[in-house]
């Protein structure tokens, strides 16, 4: 009798284990799945954010690059970058900028010294030149960024080679109207 009170008791407190053992299971099963659920939330929105941005960068109508800072070799370019240069992916990502955007060799070191210096470099005017030789006249911007620890050169060129033209229309037709002006005056002196 002793040992049947006994093995009761023990069966009692096993069952009494199991069920606190079980509900530590149930707790901790409900606490992982809100952690995956709110894991899962966030994932979604970082994809989202990482699409959205992504579709900016590559729909933005000026040059936009990113390149690793101490080799120069590009990470990404958008398509702006692509169209405007006349190159292709192939032709350009994990490739060395100096390979890649042909441009006046004393600008690129001038450029690379203000980086060093100040961090960035704003409105700088520059030419490069597109795959089929074609002069694009720019204003040249950089700025070191970081991204997961590592520096980055995040840089724009936006074409302002219609601007130059009109500039260059715009002196030609000031320097007609100083030869206008002149003779107008030197007939006038002869009259």
């Amino acid at each position: 009798y002793h040992d049947i009170t006994k093995l009761k008791q023990t069966e009692a407190e096993l069952t009494k284990h199991r069920d606190h053992l079980e509900k530590l299971v149930e707790q901790r099963t409900a606490e992982l799945q809100q952690e995956i659920a709110e894991r899962k939330q966030v994932e979604e929105s970082l994809r989202k954010n990482e699409e959205k941005f992504s579709k900016a960068f590559h729909c933005i109508p000026i040059i936009c690059g990113i390149s690793e800072l101490d080799t120069g070799k590009f990470m990404e370019v958008n398509q702006a970058f692509y169209n405007k240069l006349e190159l292709t992916p192939e032709e350009v990502i994990g490739k060395q900028s100096s390979e890649v955007v042909r441009m006046d060799m004393l600008f690129r070191d001038r450029i690379i010294g203000i980086m060093k210096r100040r961090g960035s470099v704003k409105n700088e005017e520059a030419t490069i030149y597109a795959k089929n030789g074609k002069a694009i006249h720019v204003l040249f911007n950089a700025v070191i960024i970081e991204i997961s620890g590592k520096k980055y050169n995040f840089s724009t060129a936006i074409d302002v080679t219609a601007n130059k033209k009109m500039e260059e229309q715009l002196r030609q037709i000031q320097k007609m109207e100083a030869i206008g002006t002149l003779a107008g005056g030197i007939a006038h002196d002869f009259n």
